[in-house]
């Protein structure tokens, strides 16, 4: 069964009113009907999601765990309509992207700024998430295109590589690790308490591909899902970890230091993902276009990213003196 946006709606009302007569008000709905959109959100999510006694209804716990969800995903509906509606008014193209953080704070400032440029009439909404998150909201169609790495081969969707950024060790500026600079082997990481990312952040699946020389980095001690709070703890001295360089960079810790990690090399490609099918709208085409040539730019800055596309052409031999596509001469 699926989930909707009414009984999310009437889960959170009921939620916030504490009772089902306020909260059936609230919706526009009869008694019986919100009961029964309760009813099929329980069935559906496979858990009671409130306690029901003669004199009052409270969250379970499971409902307490879910309602941070549910009031952000029906805040993420509200807010994307008010904007449609307003754009609509106004006359404005809209472009919608999904994009890693990483690549939100590193690249995609330079593409707004370009597009912003050339006049008022374009509104960007850009959506952080993590890789899974990045391809699925470009399957369901919620956003024009999405920057992050293939989290799973999908025939729908196409792949435009972008970027390769290499993993390499992060730990304390005081962290025996960070005397020098050059590269170390996977193996330096054993003897410390490890920090790791959860499997939706795309961070780990490419770890457990290469097997126990990780040495154990697949299985954490201390799991995040989130770059920042991994900053965090390795500011506070918890162990070391191993993190694209992109990720590292967005830490914007000076205590910090990152070493590329050797034997094997191991990189996670970016690419611009998006659904097959017919081609970009207008706005949307131009916003690709600043992102390829802000990407190119970077690529050129960073001692540990590089641009998948040139050095795709450059594996093919391709020698010509002609730009690659999104790229000024």
């Amino acid at each position: 069964m699926n989930v909707t946006l009414k009984q999310l709606r009437a889960f959170a009302e009921v939620a916030r009113a504490r009772g089902f007569t306020r909260a059936a008000e609230r919706c526009g709905l009869s008694q019986p009907a919100l009961t029964v959109a309760i009813r099929q959100l329980e069935e559906a999510l496979g858990t009671a999601l409130f306690e029901r006694t003669t004199r009052r209804v409270r969250l379970s716990a499971d409902g307490l765990a879910f309602l941070p969800t549910a009031e952000r995903l029906l805040a993420e509906v509200d807010g994307a309509i008010q904007s449609m509606r307003a754009g609509a008014a106004a006359g404005r193209e809209r472009v919608s992207v999904a994009a890693l953080p990483s690549m939100a704070a590193l690249v995609l400032p330079e593409a707004a700024s370009a597009i912003m440029a050339e006049g008022p009439e374009t509104v960007i909404h850009v959506r952080d998430a993590n890789s899974s998150a990045v391809q699925r909201r470009v399957r369901a169609g919620e956003v024009d295109f999405g920057l992050g790495s293939l989290w799973e081969n999908d025939s729908e969707i196409h792949v435009e590589p972008l970027l390769t950024d290499r993993f390499g060790l992060a730990c304390r500026e005081d962290h025996p690790l960070a005397d020098s600079e050059g590269p170390l082997p996977w193996a330096a990481l054993a003897p410390d308490p490890r920090l790791g990312f959860a499997r939706d952040t795309g961070i780990r699946p490419l770890l457990e591909t290469i097997g126990g020389r990780t040495n154990g980095l697949a299985q954490p001690r201390l799991e995040l899902s989130n770059v920042t709070t991994a900053g965090a703890m390795l500011s506070e001295g918890l162990g070391v970890t191993a993190i694209p360089y992109m990720a590292f960079a967005c830490l914007g810790r000076a205590a910090l230091r990152f070493r590329p990690l050797e034997g094997p090399d191991v990189c996670r490609d970016i690419a611009l993902l998006r659904r097959k099918g017919p081609p970009l709208a207008p706005a949307a085409a131009r916003f690709r276009a600043h992102i390829l040539n802000a990407c190119i730019r970077f690529a050129a800055g960073a001692a540990h990213v590089s641009d998948s596309r040139r050095q795709a052409a450059s594996h093919k031999g391709d020698a010509r003196d002609e730009p690659l596509e999104g790229e000024k001469r």
